[in-house]
């Protein structure tokens, strides 16, 4: 009932999305993280490891600004450390905009097919080094993927919103006042030849109570 619930508002650009991957699907996704996290640090942007006071581990072959392809499933979850993002991503924004919490802001690839995301993911910290937030802004294809996710382990359901473009999805926190948010909307400008650009993603996911 919740898929169908959630999935009946979703319009998905096209009635087939083709292959799940084509050629310079790579290519596209750099260029897709570069619009939301840029390849080189900006002001305020530091080695994440050097700001914790820690060395990368040996693990962690990564080059600096070197984008990690993970799943969906491994980047939306509360079980995440800073150790674990530093193997990760040797390069990271921290101390974002909220004082009370600690944030990595890190480039995200979750694949090459037209479900998967591209864009900014950011971890927030309390100071107890507790994940309390994740945030995540970027582009996708079809987001029916992170929909699913989103209703299957977070418990999210759609809220119809006045903007017939845009699509609304929440979960609602024990308090009943504050809700981990996800939005779906059309890009400004859909580019036949940009399969992976046809919906913007704001997602903000609290961590459970």
């Amino acid at each position: 009932m919740i898929k169908k619930l959630i999935l009946g508002g979703l319009l998905v650009s096209g009635a087939t999305l083709g292959p799940v991957a084509y050629f310079g699907a790579p290519d596209y996704w750099k260029s897709a993280t570069g619009r939301w996290f840029p390849t080189e640090p900006a002001d305020g942007a530091t080695s994440a490891a050097t700001a914790a006071g820690e060395s990368t581990p040996d693990e962690s072959p990564r080059a600096a600004g070197e984008t990690a392809m993970l799943s969906m499933t491994e980047a939306f979850r509360f079980d995440v450390t800073t150790g674990w993002i530093l193997q990760r991503w040797p390069l990271a924004s921290i101390g974002l905009a909220d004082p009370r919490m600690q944030g990595y802001r890190v480039p995200l690839v979750t694949g090459t097919a037209q479900t998967d995301l591209a864009g900014a993911l950011t971890y927030y910290f309390n100071s107890q080094q507790k994940l309390q937030r994740i945030t995540f802004e970027g582009t996708t294809g079809d987001a029916r993927e992170l929909i699913q996710l989103m209703a299957s382990k977070y418990r999210f359901t759609r809220r119809i919103v006045r903007d017939a473009g845009q699509y609304r999805y929440e979960a609602a926190q024990p308090d009943g006042k504050t809700k981990s948010t996800l939005e779906v909307h059309a890009a400004q400008m859909v580019n036949a030849n940009d399969p992976f650009g046809r919906f913007e993603v704001n997602l903000t996911l609290l961590a459970p109570s």
